[in-house]
């Protein structure tokens, strides 16, 4: 909705002046224009990508949750009242960003050693003349 509205301060926009404006701008009006200028799937447009975003990232936090549960339950014993928190904080929190920020280290760290071994050998290379 908010891009819709964003649509009408430009004058070029395929929805025409005020469509989407005014004070009788509610909600409901604007879903049965939309519905009305391009149909009941354009309602579900922007879903595809959201999903293929929102899907990956539950799916880690659920398993590193049930993981970190187990492992928390073993180490401290069933009946610890705080294992679904700390679970909950660091699944959401702290493996997220392990993650995302995994592939950028390994790329920093191959190309560090790749230049370290390869000057090493021009270095080896000089002494030997």
């Amino acid at each position: 909705m908010k891009t819709l509205e964003k649509l009408q301060s430009f004058p070029s926009s395929s929805w025409g002046p005020g469509l989407l404006s005014g004070p009788e701008f509610k909600s409901p009006d604007a879903f049965l224009k939309i519905i009305q200028n391009e149909g009941i799937k354009s309602l579900w447009s922007g879903l595809p990508p959201a999903l293929v975003m929102a899907v990956p990232a539950t799916v880690i936090y659920f398993t590193c949750y049930d993981q970190l549960t187990a492992l928390l339950r073993s180490k401290l014993g069933e009946n610890e009242s705080r294992i679904p928190v700390v679970a909950g904080i660091v699944a959401r929190r702290l493996i997220p960003r392990l993650i995302k920020i995994a592939p950028a280290c390994a790329v920093t760290i191959s190309t560090y050693e790749f230049g370290k071994s390869f000057f090493q050998k021009q270095n080896a290379q000089r002494q030997q003349y």
